[in-house]
């Protein structure tokens, strides 16, 4: 305690265990969405972005935080065109 009007409080637990993932979601669960950001210089090269995505994309449904950093470098480390 201090007379200065300061006051400290400190509150020690154990952090809980995180929860393990099975690999199944419960039925009716959600999936996380995620933002893919497309951009390229011409209709004909977006297009052709987009065909490369289609195939590319779908053996990551099944695993969202890879799923995640692809989607986020896709937005960051690419340049932006309109």
């Amino acid at each position: 305690f201090g007379f200065g009007g300061t006051n400290a409080h400190v509150v020690a637990e154990a952090v809980p265990a995180p929860a393990r993932r099975t690999g199944t979601a419960p039925a009716g669960a959600r999936r996380p969405v995620h933002v893919l950001t497309l951009s390229a210089d011409t209709a004909y090269g977006l297009r052709e972005l987009c065909a490369q995505w289609v195939e590319f994309l779908p053996p990551l449904q099944d695993r969202p935080e890879e799923l995640a950093d692809v989607c986020a470098t896709a937005r960051l480390a690419r340049p932006h065109r309109a």
